[in-house]
């Protein structure tokens, strides 16, 4: 009795990371969900999503700040990443961390709100830099604010941190981060 005790405290908090956090930034191959990993040849580009995911969390209102990151140098991001006509305003780079900002509520009752497309470059021979051929870029917090977050549409405009997910090349979306925020995005679409 108290071992199915113990097994169900564990599964209870486990399911609450899963499916009581309070929204994250994501990124993903397409806009359905349904990829959390790819591949990219030698010399090829792909397009990944950014995408604010509510679960519990309050709507995304007028501002979202966050940074993204690779994890190997033989991968880098397009100049210029295509963002939603829903925002107005950007400021900062999406590397050293940036705000993406609206004169309107960008989402309001949206359980998923789609923040832009960013394309990235694979530009070293995989047989050779990389003898895994995997990488993957992250959601990070903004610098300025130590956190990746989201400002409501209350007058108060009240700053929320909200998770980070990750999108994986060639790999099995089980890059060893956080189950807190990668696997709370990944188990509300399964």
């Amino acid at each position: 009795m108290r071992r199915l005790m113990i097994v169900v405290l564990f599964v209870l908090l486990s399911c609450s990371y899963a499916y009581g956090h309070n929204g994250a930034i994501s990124l993903y191959s397409d806009a359905t969900l349904t990829r959390c990993d790819g591949s990219i040849g030698w010399y090829e580009t792909d397009s990944i999503y950014v995408f604010y995911v509510r679960s519990q969390g309050p709507d995304l209102g007028r501002e979202v700040d966050f940074r993204l990151q690779l994890s190997s140098a033989d991968v880098m991001f397009s100049p210029a990443p295509a963002w939603s006509p829903r925002i107005t305003s950007v400021v900062g780079d999406i590397q050293t961390g940036i705000s993406l900002m609206s004169d309107i509520c960008i989402g309001m009752n949206e359980t998923l709100v789609t923040l832009g497309r960013v394309h990235v470059f694979f530009f070293a021979d995989p047989w050779n830099s990389d003898p895994l051929k995997t990488f993957y870029m992250s959601v990070e917090p903004h610098p300025s604010s130590g956190t990746i977050s989201i400002r409501e549409c209350d007058p108060q405009g009240t700053i929320v941190p909200v998770l980070g997910g990750v999108f994986v090349f060639n790999g099995s979306c089980n890059v060893g981060v956080k189950t807190s925020s990668w696997g709370a995005i990944k188990s509300l679409y399964q």
